[in-house]
Parts: C-alpha cells; structure tokens; sequence
C-alpha cells in the first residue's frame, strides 16, 4: 500500500464514439525523459517518459520499474498511457491506460472518454468492491482528467503563464482527487552524479487533495500523515524546467516524504527524436 503510494506520488510529478475523436491520434515523439527514484537515499524506480504533442493533440507513454534492492525484494512493472486532444487552454483526454503487475498481481485501468465530460468505457480490474474501496459515481468524475493529463495540465500553465498556481480535478480509473498547484519562488539546481539537470527551475508546490475513492480503511490519508496530531496532506515539491531541444516544460527534480524517508525524483536523461 505504501509503495502504491509513492509510485502515485511519481505519476503526481510527473492515459471515439463522437465526431470529435473520429481521426486517429497520430503524434510523434517530442521527447524521452529518463527519471531515477530515490527513498530513503536507495534507488528505488527507473522510469522513462515519452511525451509528443503538437497545436491540437497529445500522446504520453510512461514504463517505470522498481531498481536497485528493492527492484529484488517487490518488483514491479508499471506501464501508462494518455492521449487527448487540445483546445485552446483546455486539455480533452481520448484515452487512458495504465496496468502494473506488482509481484505477479495485475492491476489496470482503462478510461476511454467521451468528449463531453464522461466516458464511454470505464474499466478497472479489480473492481471496486475486491479492491475494499467505494465506487465513484458518474457525477463525482465528469470533466475530469486522467492522471497524466492532470500533471501535463499543470506542467501547459506554467509555460502558458510562467506560473504553476492552478487546480485540477483528477480521476485515475479508482480514485478521485485534485491536484493543488502552488508557486514557491525559483532555485537554482546543480548537477550532481545522480542528477543531470543544473540552472534555474520553478519550484511548484504541488497538494493530492482527496475526494473519494480511497481504500475504506484510510479514506482520506492516502497522501496525509501526522502532524501534531493531525492529518495534514503530504506536499510533493517539483521543480520545474525546459528541456531538451522542443524547449519542453517538465519536472527535472521531485522531493517528497514517505514512510520510508525522503523522496527524491532526478532527471538523468533526454532524448530528442532524430
């Protein structure tokens, strides 16, 4: 359950029955991101993303899988997949996918939208009632985005506006939730031996707001813990920077906290497509 956690916590820093989606969405790459996980100060994931877009669509495919010791210990292949059209300021996601086998157990989800806030295939294996979690009623996801839009939703306002500040409604296929974007200034990052990237970086402050959906017997503390005695909600610190030679808007370090110990995300590689 935790390690559910902080792999969700990674796809938070950083998937056409109507005329609208009647063309094929064909995209090509604009860039390959590599990203390292670190908990506790051991590797923990490897993950590779994939991002293409142009004026009207988008096409994202993230393959993560837990390294190092822990790689040993509980492994686990993740492989997402989102793509949706754009319109002006608005992203309108056709297609979501996302399945992970975690010690030989297979979990997925598939969302295929219908271009007017709700769905037109909903799937989610298990179901809510194995899963000991309640189910979501339409009207709790319509005008919702699937993880990995929500993410590039918040990382398109930062190179609209400069700025992160921003709310998105999230369903991820089980839960429902809002990612609470804030700014907190900009720093200066350095290279290091775990860490490609070095020069100035937005610092967003991103919060997992929970709605519903949760596992029953944690309802709203999947992404809280203590503070003074109360449940408060987990920040996740992103920084934010252009990479690559599309001059793209993507998190090149991730801090957070876990119950294993600090949280750290690095970008160590980009790929431009030939």
């Amino acid at each position: 359950m935790r390690l559910c956690r902080l792999v969700t916590t990674f796809l938070v820093v950083t998937a056409f029955a109507t005329s609208a989606f009647a063309e094929e969405l064909v995209v090509k790459p604009t860039v390959a991101l590599d990203y390292r996980i670190y908990i506790g100060g051991l590797e923990a994931l490897s993950a590779t993303v994939t991002i293409g877009s142009d004026a009207q669509h988008y096409d994202i495919e993230i393959k993560a899988v837990t390294a190092g010791a822990i790689g040993k210990v509980m492994p686990w292949l993740v492989h997402i997949a989102s793509k949706g059209n754009v319109a002006g300021d608005r992203l309108q996601p056709v297609e979501h996918a996302q399945t992970n086998n975690f010690q030989g157990k297979e979990r997925s989800v598939i969302l295929s939208y219908d271009g007017h806030g709700g769905f037109i295939n909903r799937r989610v294996m298990p179901d809510a009632q194995e899963d000991q979690r309640d189910e979501i009623p339409p009207d709790m996801t319509r005008d919702t985005l699937d993880i990995v839009s929500g993410v590039l939703a918040g990382l398109r306002t930062v190179d609209r506006t400069g700025s992160c500040t921003s709310r998105v409604p999230v369903f991820d296929g089980r839960r429902r939730f809002d990612l609470v974007y804030n700014d907190d200034g900009h720093e200066t990052l350095d290279a290091s031996g775990v860490a490609m990237f070095s020069g100035d970086a937005l610092k967003c402050v991103v919060k997992v707001e929970p709605v519903a959906g949760f596992w029953r017997k944690n309802q709203k503390k999947f992404f809280s813990r203590k503070v003074n005695g109360e449940d408060q909600v987990v920040p996740i610190e992103v920084f934010i920077a252009r990479v690559g030679a599309a001059k793209v808007e993507a998190p090149v370090r991730v801090e957070s906290s876990s119950p294993f110990g600090p949280l750290v995300m690095n970008l160590q590689g980009v790929h431009d497509p030939e």
